[in-house]
């Protein structure tokens, strides 16, 4: 009877151990899974409080935006403006066609008239070399050509060699050969 009583306590203890490391493995096991619940619950709800400071940033921005009308969208293209382009400047004489640019010649007389070579007043000076007392102000800067100022219109693609001519324009025939 000993003998089945020793195998009753030993069974009883080693079913109890096997029962206390099944019971502490499943419990550790249950008891991380709701800690990571747990954090994963609060990291939501950091979230959340964050989206909502986001959502009042953007709330603030939104303000900002309307108030000084920086929420106004056009579908029209900006009309270029005469600041926009660059417009005729006087270059060096080396510069003179040194690109792709049309070469033009222009003749200014004493009376402050602008003729092309056909001696035919130019009536939009301006648009063509820009001011004309500015330009004319160039003339004998340059000691190999003294009588002659050119000037670049990067809008038209034109370089203009502006001849100086120590004649006035009124001055001139139309029934008068011009010589050069």
């Amino acid at each position: 009877m000993n003998k089945n009583i020793l195998t009753f306590v030993l069974g009883f203890i080693s079913g109890s151990a096997a029962t206390v490391i099944f019971a502490k493995k499943y419990y550790e096991k249950v008891a991380n899974d709701e800690i990571e619940q747990v954090k994963e619950t609060y990291a939501r709800k950091a979230e959340i409080e964050e989206a909502g400071k986001i959502d009042e940033d953007l709330k603030a921005v939104d303000k900002v935006i309307k108030e000084h009308q920086y929420n106004t969208v056009t579908d029209e293209e900006p009309k270029e403006t005469a600041e926009d382009k660059k417009g005729p400047y006087v270059i060096q004489p080396e510069q003179f066609c040194d690109c792709d640019y049309t070469p033009m010649t222009l003749w200014y007389w004493t009376d402050g008239e602008v003729t092309n070579d056909d001696k035919k007043i130019v009536a939009n000076v301006d648009e063509l070399i820009g001011d004309v007392d500015e330009v004319t102000s160039y003339f004998g800067e340059y000691e190999n050509d003294p009588d002659t100022v050119y000037v670049r219109n990067d809008i038209q693609r034109i370089d203009y060699e502006i001849l100086k001519e120590y004649r006035a324009f009124s001055d001139l025939n139309s029934d008068e050969e011009y010589d050069e």
